[in-house]
């Protein structure tokens, strides 16, 4: 919770994505058992630990109706989406493409390029949760000086 507090609710988002690609591009060029071990447990600790919170707080702003309905259709949808697209992507490398000699550097490339496209959409989504979040400060504080 003290990285989300240094950070912020939108910058906290940044870190598991680079220690991601920063584990990724390790691999890329020494690819040991261990360099994976430390990626996943990485990976999975961020995510539990930074991703779901900040996930949680991006829902603030909302109205109640665009909060539930966005809330059920990331958890239900996009993130078994994504989990089924990685397994799927993991299939096909190891029945096809290592057969004709793609190397586990390959995958590490995809990820890194993934991992671009995911910076990429924190920075959008920070973008508009300063946008809904100043826009309610206004109406909070315009209400305010109307009462008074």
């Amino acid at each position: 919770m003290s990285l989300i507090l240094y950070f912020g609710y939108v910058l906290s988002l940044y870190p598991p994505i680079l220690l991601k690609s920063v584990g990724s591009g390790v691999f890329f060029f020494f690819p040991t058992f261990s360099i994976i071990t430390y990626l996943i447990g990485g990976e999975t600790t961020a995510c539990h630990s930074i991703n779901q919170v900040s996930k949680e707080i991006l829902y603030v702003p909302l109205d109640i109706i665009p909060k539930v309905k966005g809330k059920a259709f990331i958890d239900m949808f996009v993130l078994k989406g994504v989990k089924a697209l990685g397994a799927a992507m993991l299939l096909v490398y190891s029945f096809w493409l290592s057969k004709i000699g793609f190397t586990s550097q390959f995958l590490m490339t995809v990820n890194i390029c993934l991992s671009i496209i995911w910076l990429y959409a924190v920075f959008y989504v920070g973008k508009q949760f300063r946008n809904k979040t100043n826009c309610h400060l206004e109406k909070a504080f315009s209400k305010e000086k109307v009462l008074n």
